[in-house]
């Protein structure tokens, strides 16, 4: 099996808010990568942040805690 890597995308804009095709080039990307978690930073406020994982082939928005938990559990396998 083919392990697989980290996605870290990062746009920002001065508004803060993500634009929808932003936010579909940041899917598109994901899609056909070969990585398990994705991120999209827009601002510097973390609450305007949103944070992906493939499930099951899709792409699911997951919370920032289970990204956390997820980037940990990733780093120990």
């Amino acid at each position: 099996m083919m392990r697989k890597s980290l996605a870290v995308i990062v746009e920002c804009k001065v508004n803060e808010r993500i634009p929808r095709s932003t936010l579909n080039r940041f899917k598109e990307y994901f899609r056909h990568s070969n990585a398990q978690f994705g991120l999209l930073a827009v601002g510097t406020d973390l609450a305007k942040w949103t944070f992906f994982q493939i499930l099951e082939g899709e792409i699911a928005e997951i919370t920032r805690s289970q990204f956390e938990k997820g980037l940990i559990e990733f780093g120990s396998s």
